[in-house]
Formats: structure tokens, sequence, C-alpha cells
């Protein structure tokens, strides 16, 4: 039995459960602390939060110009955290140096890298919700990608439960994903905008060349979960679709985005190749990410409907090695044949390789057999095609593709705590822990859980 998803999730292509028991269902993120995101060094060296009152770890220090430091936030987002450092430390964000970025709404732990600064300062600093610690010299920057992945330590309250049933059925829901090796590595809903998921769909319109629609949809399209006055000014712009000075006055300060969008087309109209390349380029190339993040969500969502497992790779599948550290080799990449599909699953069953789907772009070829039809016949019903990813109008958002394992391998995960709910009278509570690989979703494994129908609510 495959039990269907909540409506929002089935429009950002998550279409299915890999478990059959039914969810706690209950609420993430009521509290900050109730989403504690602790980062893995690339030498396997977990990031503790103070609040777990542990010895912190010891690195070694190196002679160089760069600055490393531990940093743990408290909602705070790390972009952000790294514009307010720079800030006080009277120099550029560009001379800071991170591995990821992390949940705004949580305690979340990180190492940091700055060039060039006065470390005196640094030591002195006091902001209320960030914690400076462990600073060391390095001669290296930490770039994106420099971890192994986070450990998460997340509450769900709010469970209509009792705390017997709550426990039993989060056993229940461990012990399969234990036998089927992990979660679908499914995008979560934060990949596309969590209060507003709309980015895949501004990027759809890109790839089909439609830039004034791409502008248009990112700047009219609303959802109840905004602001009152940011539904306002999107419906005046949606029924008034060249009103672009009106519109400026009408939309809040906090949108500086959509405002720079239209400050330029109050200028020029037309324009809208020239709109969008006023917005960052990390922002263009994000929204093709989505879109291709959605659809590979329906490609693995069809995967599981047919029931192909995750676990054993079939003819026209690839598959990517697995590092010493765990972590997955893109770069090395073997197609399925009648010939080697024995020594493949070998592999795959020592957790020596994973089987992966593609991340459609211009140059990634689709997979072969009955996996390429699942994948074709997706494209043809969004009515594109992989050479569409080449955006000639606006080739600074064109993507490649890749692929990307279809199975996430869930560490050391544990359910630490079922208890009566100190917060909502009357339900409980429960804290589960985890460890997963860099570039993944907490999120994708607490679906599993809870089965709900918004999974991210705020108290």
């Amino acid at each position: 039995m495959i039990r269907m998803s909540a409506p929002l999730e089935v429009q950002l292509g998550l279409e299915v459960f890999s478990t059959k028991t039914p969810g706690v269902n209950g609420v993430i993120k009521q509290l900050v602390e109730d989403f504690i995101v602790e980062e893995i060094t690339p030498e396997g060296i977990i990031l503790k939060s103070k609040i777990w009152n542990e010895p912190e770890p010891t690195f070694s220090e190196v002679v160089g110009d760069q600055i490393h430091f531990t940093l743990e936030k408290f909602d705070w987002d790390t972009l952000r955290a790294i514009q307010f450092l720079a800030k006080k430390l009277y120099v550029s964000k560009k001379r800071f140096g991170f591995a990821g970025t992390k949940d705004k709404r949580a305690i979340s732990v990180q190492q940091i890298s700055t060039w060039n600064i006065d470390l005196e300062r640094l030591e002195q600093l006091s902001i209320k919700g960030l914690e400076i610690r462990n600073i060391r010299k390095s001669d290296k920057r930490i770039q994106l990608g420099d971890l192994q992945g986070n450990r998460f330590t997340i509450t769900i309250r709010n469970i209509d439960l009792s705390c017997e049933e709550t426990k039993t059925y989060l056993e229940k829901i461990t012990e399969e994903i234990a036998k089927n090796n992990g979660v679908p590595n499914f995008f979560g809903v934060q990949r596309f905008g969590t209060r507003r998921p709309v980015t895949h769909l501004v990027g759809y319109q890109l790839i089909k060349g439609n830039i004034k629609e791409a502008v248009l949809v990112y700047l009219s399209k609303w959802f109840p979960t905004e602001g009152k006055e940011s539904i306002e000014a999107r419906k005046f712009l949606e029924e008034n679709p060249s009103e672009f000075k009106v519109a400026l006055e009408k939309f809040p300060s906090r949108l500086k985005y959509e405002r720079t969008l239209l400050a330029h087309l109050s200028e020029k109209p037309n324009d809208f190749c020239g709109a969008l390349r006023k917005l960052p380029r990390s922002l263009l190339k994000m929204f093709v990410h989505a879109y291709q993040s959605y659809l590979f969500n329906r490609i693995l969502s069809k995967r599981i409907r047919r029931q192909i497992s995750p676990c054993e790779a079939q003819i026209g599948d690839v598959i990517c090695t697995v590092s010493p550290n765990g972590l997955p080799d893109r770069k090395t990449l073997t197609e399925v044949t009648g010939s080697n599909l024995e020594e493949v699953n070998n592999l795959v069953k020592s957790n020596q390789a994973l089987i992966t789907a593609p991340l459609i772009g211009y140059f990634v070829p689709l997979s072969k057999g009955e996996l390429g039809q699942i994948e074709r016949k997706i494209l043809d019903d969004e009515k594109i095609q992989p050479k569409d990813f080449q955006i000639k109008s606006l080739p600074e958002a064109s993507s490649k593709g890749e692929r990307r394992e279809i199975l996430l391998r869930v560490r050391d995960l544990k359910i630490l705590k079922v208890d009566e709910d100190d917060k909502n009278s009357g339900k409980a509570k429960a804290v589960i822990q985890f460890i997963l690989p860099k570039g993944c979703y907490a999120t994708t494994v607490l679906r599993e859980y809870l089965k709900a129908q918004n999974l991210i609510q705020y108290g």
C-alpha cells in the first residue's frame, strides 16, 4: 500500500510515501529550539550545539591568512548572519566562506571562514542569537560543499495520540525505513519556497523561453501563506500586468528582488531579460534548478508507483560509486547493462554504489529501457525536451543537468524521547535524531513519520 502525499507536496512532485505505517501528524518548528542542525566537517567531526554541554572538538591550527570559527545561530539564516558579521567587522561579505546554508527557524551550528579581518574585533563581537567560538587560523577558505553532512535533532509537537501510540507508530516507521535502506531522496518543500512555492513555476517558463511570463509569475503569483500586504500587491499586478510603476509603490520594501524587477520595468516596460539580469545570478539559476528538482521528484514518484526498488538496479539505470567517507561520487557513473547487472547489484547491496536518476538538463542523457520511458513520459506531459534547458535568450540561466541518487540513506536514526507535550495540553511530542549527507532534506525523512497535510507549522 502506498499512502498519498498532501496536496501541496503532490504539486511539487512528492506524490508518494515509501512507508506503510500511518503517520503521527503533528508539527515541527513550533519553537526555534525544536529544530537543531549540526554540521559535520569533511573529517567527520560533528559541530555540536552548546545545549548538549559537551566539550568543544579540537581542531589543528595551520599558519595562513584565513580565520576559521564555529558559528552557532539561534533563528538566523546563514546569509543574513554573514551580512551582519561583515557589517560589524567593516569588511565585505565576500571575504566569508561557508559549506552550506542552514534553516533560519532553528538552532544551527556550522564552520565559517573569513579573510584578513581584525581578529580582536571578531573575538569581542556580541550579537544576540549568534555565538562565535573555536577561532583558529587556517590556510584554506571554506567553500560550498566542504562538509560531509548534517545531524538533525527534531521535536515533533501537537501529536493527537497517546504517548504509547506515538511511540508504537514511530518505531514501526523506523523499522520500515531501516528495511528499505533509507527513504526516497526527494527534494523537500523548502527547495521550492516554504511560504510561496513558486521557483519551479518560474523555472518552467524560463526553459520554455517565455521570459515575460517567467517575470510575471515571479511577481504576481500569490499564495495565502503570504502576508496581506504582499498578497494585495501581487493581486494588483495580476489584474494589471503592465502597471509596473503603480505596482512598485504597492510592493512592500521587504520584497527587494520583486522591487528590483519592477524598478527596471518601470523604466523599460518590455525589457524582461534585462529585468531578470538585475537579479543575482544565483537566483536565476535557482529557478531552473527548482524546476529540475520538480521533475526529479516526479520521476522518483513514478518509479515508486511502479514498485521499482531503489536498492536493485535495472537495465538502463545509471549508478554512481560511493567514496570512502560514504558520500556519492557523481563523477564516476556506470550504465547498467545485461552484462554488468549482477556485478552492479552486488555493489549496491554492499553500499558501494547508488542508483541515480537525472536532474534533467541539456547535457545529461536520459536513462534507457523502462526507466527512460518513465522520464520521457514526464517530459512529454510537461511539453519540454532536454535541449530546452539551454536557454538562448538568457544563457546564464541554462543548466547542463546531472545525476542524483534516488535513495537517501539515513544514518544513526533514533527516537530519543516520547512524552507529553509541554506546549500543547493533552498532546504528545517526540524527539527524533538522524544524520543525512550534504544536499539532502530533513523534511524528506520527517514526512514519512508525519504524513501530514502541512509539514511545517509555526507557533
